[in-house]
């Protein structure tokens, strides 16, 4: 079965993303995605993004996922294989 789960990328010593597992684990994707959108559009409009030049809060995090680790302080998801 297929889940997604969310990671942060912190700006410390050592690892520099962290799972953030307080945010859960979700088994539909679309569900996962709007939960990241809500969890990164504060961030992107008060912080990193003229959201004018750059696009709308769902096709940032879209660029986010795809380059896997998210800008500092934001979050980005992944997916994940769950066995039984």
């Amino acid at each position: 079965m297929t889940g997604y789960v969310f990671t942060y990328r912190v700006g410390g010593f050592g690892a520099d993303i962290a799972p953030a597992h307080e945010e859960g684990v979700y088994l539909n994707y679309e569900s996962a995605f709007n939960h990241l959108c809500a969890l990164n559009a504060p961030l992107i409009k008060d912080n990193y993004y003229d959201l004018s030049y750059n696009g709308d809060v769902k096709e940032i995090c879209k660029d986010i996922i795809k380059n896997v680790d998210p800008p500092l302080g934001m979050y980005s998801m992944e997916e994940i294989e769950i066995y039984e």
